[in-house]
């Protein structure tokens, strides 16, 4: 038994010897499955940024939504034609 016993304190000496370590060696590359996750992640915020746009403009618009050039120039058209109308009404009055 004993003979037993040192061949087999013996394989396990020779085992331990020529056992190297293994450094696990991690590569620095980003994989196909990250650059998928990190492009659709991009794109869900793009998209939430244009749709959000809309939004953001409407709230901090200056432009006014209700200016009508056409009815401006329509109220200076009256103001004109009603000093031209008291013009004449002064100038007929004067007159007499």
């Amino acid at each position: 038994m004993s003979m037993e016993r040192s061949t087999s304190v013996n394989s396990g000496a020779a085992e331990a010897e020529p056992h190297k370590r293994k450094v696990r060696v991690y590569r620095k590359r980003v994989t196909a499955k990250w650059f998928l996750v990190i492009l659709a992640a991009t794109l869900l915020v793009s998209a939430l940024f244009v749709s959000l746009r809309g939004c953001v403009l409407s709230l901090f618009s200056t432009e006014d939504q209700q200016y009508r050039p056409l009815d401006i120039e329509r109220k200076y058209q009256e103001v004109l034609k009603f000093r031209d109308e008291e013009e004449k009404a002064k100038g007929s009055n004067s007159g007499k």
